[in-house]
């Protein structure tokens, strides 16, 4: 795109925002917060600084050690001293630690 000059077509404020809506409602949000932090240095945001933004999302989901965690609370039972059910890379490494250690 660089080479054939065409990101001003998609850095128009009409396509940015198109490609943004198609984002689950909470990236769109952490999206706007970027959009101010940009606006302060007094320039438009860019399919660039979307890209950017978009990877980072992608690394923090799929991180090793916290990319599991979500925004709903833990399926915690303290009645029975279960935890959550744990996903990701190491889960099953961190499981069977877990059985092993006890408070």
């Amino acid at each position: 795109m660089h080479q054939v000059k065409y990101f001003a077509n998609v850095n128009a404020s009409d396509n940015l925002r198109k490609i943004v809506m198609r984002l689950p409602d909470y990236l769109i949000q952490k999206w706007k917060s970027i959009v101010i932090n940009i606006r302060e240095r007094r320039r438009s945001p860019t399919i660039e600084d979307f890209s950017t933004f978009l990877r980072k999302q992608v690394k923090a989901e799929y991180d090793p050690d916290f990319g599991d965690m979500s925004l709903k609370p833990p399926k915690y039972d303290p009645r029975k001293g279960e935890a959550r059910e744990r996903h990701g890379i190491n889960a099953a490494q961190r499981n069977d630690h877990s059985k092993a250690l006890k408070c």
